[in-house]
């Protein structure tokens, strides 16, 4: 087996400090913490693309989303490492076990459902969202023509 490095984001004691600084909200949009790698800047990207026309996310968001998004690229990372090594592995005895790295996908696509759900990002999710629409100027207009509130 060859050694695949392990992204910052999987290292046991790797500090994100001020991440209330790194992250902020720029002419509206939601901009990715610059902590983010690769994988987990695109998701974010994705992400954000996808719900930006329902009006659902704000900077509050910005922690929940980049831990999801921090964990989908973990489980991309685990992912190519299981296709590498295959999903059985053969002991130095010659005995076939299986790949100890599909118990961290499994635990890994687990908290990527939670995740996923509270925004959304499944069926299921979306189900349960309550999107409120904004009114355009025209219909605020028009319900004060016709005495709406």
């Amino acid at each position: 087996m060859s050694a695949i490095p392990i992204p910052d984001s999987m290292k046991r004691g790797t500090q994100i400090e001020n991440l209330s600084d790194q992250m902020h909200h720029q002419d509206g949009e939601l901009v990715a913490p610059d902590w983010l790698d690769g994988d987990a800047q695109e998701e974010w990207q994705r992400v954000v693309r996808e719900l930006a026309p329902l009006r659902i996310l704000s900077s509050l968001d910005q922690t929940t989303l980049a831990v999801y998004c921090s964990i989908v690229s973990n489980y991309r990372f685990v992912g190519r490492k299981v296709k590498a090594e295959g999903i059985f592995l053969v002991n130095t005895d010659g005995a076939s076990r299986e790949n100890p790295a599909l118990k961290t996908l499994e635990r890994l696509s687990k908290q990527i459902l939670g995740y996923a759900a509270h925004f959304g990002l499944s069926p299921h999710g979306r189900g349960h969202l309550k999107v409120s629409r904004r009114k355009s100027k025209i219909e605020d207009d028009f319900d004060s023509f016709v005495g709406k509130k």
